[in-house]
């Protein structure tokens, strides 16, 4: 139980640092007033890929420790670039020239 409940606090916490940092990386702060509507939007979206996550390392569990690191980093990466693919919605990826998540092209 203790598995799941890292990953709940640890990915909106990850996802909101996401939104934020085009802000940040213009020298701005995020606005206080769009701070929990982000925190909210972050926890619905990553939820769901926190507990595949945890539940992908929960089934690594009895494996070694680096055995583990690297199963549950490569499911994570599965899963989020799945969630990504359903957020954009794979119908619209298509009909652009090229998209280019982080190992996933798409050329059309």
């Amino acid at each position: 139980m203790k598995r799941f409940a890292i990953f709940s606090v640890l990915f909106p916490v990850l996802v909101f640092l996401v939104f934020a940092a085009p802000h940040m990386a213009r020298g701005e702060f995020v606005p206080i007033v769009a701070v929990p509507a982000l925190l909210n939007f972050a926890f619905f979206l990553s939820i769901v890929p926190a507990w595949l996550t945890a539940l992908a390392d929960w089934a690594l569990s009895r494996t070694p420790m680096y055995v583990r690191l690297v199963g549950t980093t490569v499911a994570g990466a599965v899963i989020a670039e799945l969630a990504a693919l359903l957020i954009y919605d794979l119908s619209d990826l298509l009909g652009s020239e090229l998209i280019n998540f982080s190992a996933l092209t798409i050329r059309s």
